[in-house]
């Protein structure tokens, strides 16, 4: 369940003017998932205003206030796919684009995202062509979710149309198309301009130095998540607690993770069906309200 809101969650503040636009960018464009956006992301907006005739563009600079709202605005997109549960009588929309150094991704059932990606390229992965960029970004997604898209029907939009009819130039891209069909997924082409979500995960980077390492054997770790709470991953926890409406309540929010730490053990507990119902219910509450 962390993996799917992993993107979101280890996503970096935008660096430039550009990167914050794009970011905002991509929240407008599905504006109707995430209502009272335009309040959330007030802090942002006002700093994307374009310069008066004459003069020159204010240095970027990220304040205090920016990244509360930038916080506030990855809870509330990883609390929506968090509670998302994937339906596999009805197809999955996959949205793939990769950047000079990294992958991004998202998975959506209804016009709905359920599931976020990224991941970093590593040293050997970012002198790839950039049709061999665009089909690792569908073979790491295909890997990452293989237990939630093997069996489905599938639907990959890239907008990299050479992808649509990749050559058996080298026998990696074999290789890579053989892993592709095994899900017998349908491509579709996209213009650049209606891929946001992927696109803004390919740049914006991630906090961590992972790369993707596509084949990988699964660890120990991956054996342990069965017993994973999601209590227990702190950026999960601060991602729930800064949901708009238990952030504005502050006394509330101090209150849940009192209640919390003086019930359950971090670091040998899981999450409980009880707690996971009443986790649910409290974020579907604060969408009745809108927050």
């Amino acid at each position: 369940m962390e993996k799917k809101i992993d993107a979101i969650l280890k996503m970096q503040r935008p660096t430039s003017l550009k990167l914050l636009r794009g970011f905002i960018g991509m929240v407008n464009y599905y504006r109707d998932m995430w209502p009272h956006r335009s309040e959330i992301l007030a802090p942002l907006t006002a700093h994307t205003g374009a310069p008066k005739k004459g003069e020159k563009q204010a240095p970027f600079v990220w304040t205090p206030e920016m990244q509360k709202a930038f916080d506030q605005m990855k809870a509330f997109m990883a609390a929506d796919v968090l509670c998302a549960y994937p339906n596999h009588n009805k197809p999955f929309h996959i949205y793939t684009d990769a950047s000079n150094y990294q992958l991004g991704a998202c998975l959506m059932q209804d016009g709905k995202p359920v599931a976020y990606y990224s991941k970093k390229l590593n040293s050997a992965q970012m002198n790839y062509a950039t049709i061999d960029k665009e089909l690792l970004c569908v073979i790491a997604t295909l890997r990452e979710f293989r237990s939630m898209l093997l069996g489905a029907e599938i639907h990959i939009h890239t907008d990299h149309k050479n992808i649509l009819n990749v050559g058996d130039s080298s026998e990696r891209r074999l290789r890579w198309i053989s892993y592709v069909d095994e899900y017998s997924p349908t491509l579709h082409y996209v213009e650049g301009p209606r891929n946001v979500i992927a696109d803004t995960f390919s740049r914006l980077s991630r906090q961590d130095d992972t790369s993707a390492l596509v084949g990988k054997k699964a660890t120990t770790e991956d054996s342990e998540l069965a017993n994973y709470s999601l209590f227990d991953d702190k950026e999960i926890f601060d991602c729930l607690v800064n949901l708009p409406c238990l952030s504005s309540r502050k006394k509330r929010a101090n209150t849940l993770v009192t209640t919390y730490k003086a019930h359950h053990c971090h670091t040998c507990k899981p999450l409980t069906k009880k707690k996971m119902e009443t986790l649910v219910t409290e974020y579907n509450h604060c969408h009745k309200k809108r927050c």
